[in-house]
């Protein structure tokens, strides 16, 4: 499956690396080849809508995203794929600091949490 990143500054890229190492490194030097991202999708619904229609499958890791579940439109929309992705193997990965969900999508969804203290 493909892997695909997303930021809010750098929109939605197709993750590079081999079939082997798919994750990047984002302290990679200065100078390392910035992939183009997909049109349109550093907006946090647009993103949404963008893997929605993708024919793809594939990871979707999107960064710091969680902060934008408050708004009713994104909440909404982000509930469409997650239904979708649940039929069609597709899975969206959320990263950042405090993770809150809509309760529901809930059932579908797995928390992994790392806590270096520990």
């Amino acid at each position: 499956m493909q892997l695909f990143e997303g930021s809010i500054t750098q929109g939605l890229v197709r993750s590079p690396g081999s079939a082997e190492n798919r994750w990047v490194d984002e302290c990679a030097p200065p100078g390392s080849q910035k992939l183009a991202a997909f049109e349109d999708t550093a907006d946090p619904l647009k993103v949404l809508k963008h893997i929605q229609d993708t024919t793809v499958k594939g990871v979707f890791w999107l960064k710091d995203f969680a902060r934008y579940l408050d708004e009713a439109e994104i909440a909404r929309q982000f509930r469409e794929v997650a239904q979708l992705f649940s039929l069609n193997c597709s899975a969206i990965i959320l990263t950042g600091d405090t993770i809150k969900l809509p309760p529901e999508i809930l059932s579908a969804s797995v928390y992994l949490i790392h806590n270096p203290l520990h």
